[in-house]
């Protein structure tokens, strides 16, 4: 089959696939709902907002994880199925593991970048119009992240974690930056395109900035290393993080202002950041042999 006829082949079953299974997330959603006791969902989410019906928190995040495997995690595997049949973890990139010394830098790296990341979010939602601002989403959010217990930690980590984690590297690094390598045949280009792509479907200008430029590290660390492992566990360590932070240090009586200034000074940030920086580099380093390139595919 002709270049052409197979990258459009190839588009057409990825968007069946992700509007399919989003349909089919939602669908699943409701009827979980349901099963739940729980009627008008939009509803709930403004009362949860406000402060009422918290009892249902944790409903909510069972049912936001099976939605979110379907529109994620199932509909990446079904496109690879549909594409590569027995080989669809080839085309996933998880035929190959980041390697031993590749997975500690990441870990390092993600650690580090972490206040970084923080002083980004504060200066995006600060230099925002009012008007452009979500905060009813927001203080959801937050509230989600209220944990009383190990069950909401357990939950808080299985939903923002591991489900979210995998779920978007598999879509986002795993199909659709692999796609538009290679249309373009330009890494670059794929990386920072998914990585937009990958910020603006949150749906949140006040996160805007900092989610696209952790899609584009992670977008990064895959096509470095020619792993998809490397971004998943980098994504689930990211996420992972910031929810125990949470759970150990945020007052769980109090919802946090989303203006607030972060807690790490500048000079800690810098030095972070050139840890980050370097650990970065020394992951492109190690793995020069086995960088993704999208020329031949």
């Amino acid at each position: 089959m002709p270049d052409k006829l197979l990258r459009l082949r190839q588009t057409f079953w990825f968007f069946s696939c992700w509007f399919g299974g989003t349909i089919l997330g939602a669908l699943l959603m409701q009827l979980c709902a349901s099963a739940f006791g729980i009627g008008n969902w939009q509803q709930l989410i403004s009362k949860i907002s406000e402060g009422e019906s918290l009892e249902h928190i944790n409903s909510i995040k069972i049912i936001s994880i099976i939605g979110h495997l379907a529109a994620y995690s199932l509909s990446a595997i079904v496109f690879a199925l549909i594409i590569k049949g027995k080989e669809f973890y080839s085309l996933l990139l998880l035929d190959k593991n980041p390697g031993l010394l590749t997975t500690p830098l990441i870990l390092l790296a993600i650690i580090a970048v972490y206040p970084t990341a923080l002083w980004i979010a504060y200066l995006n939602i600060n230099l925002l119009p009012a008007n452009m601002i979500a905060e009813d989403t927001l203080l959801f959010q937050q509230r989600l992240m209220q944990m009383n217990s190990p069950t909401d930690l357990l939950l808080n980590i299985l939903l923002l974690g591991l489900v979210a984690g995998i779920g978007e590297e598999l879509l986002y690094r795993g199909v659709i930056q692999r796609l538009i390598g290679n249309y373009t045949k330009n890494m670059h280009l794929a990386v920072l395109a998914t990585a937009l792509l990958f910020s603006l479907t949150h749906f949140q200008p006040e996160g805007l900035l900092p989610r696209f430029l952790m899609g584009a590290f992670l977008g990064y660390l895959c096509v470095w290393t020619g792993s998809l492992w490397s971004s998943i566990i980098a994504h689930i360590s990211f996420n992972s993080i910031q929810v125990f932070i949470f759970y150990n240090f945020i007052d769980n009586e109090k919802i946090a202002s989303i203006y607030q200034k972060p807690d790490f000074s500048i000079l800690l940030t810098v030095i972070l950041t050139g840890i980050f920086i370097f650990a970065s580099f020394l992951i492109w380093k190690i793995n020069i042999k086995r960088q993704l390139t999208f020329e031949n595919e």
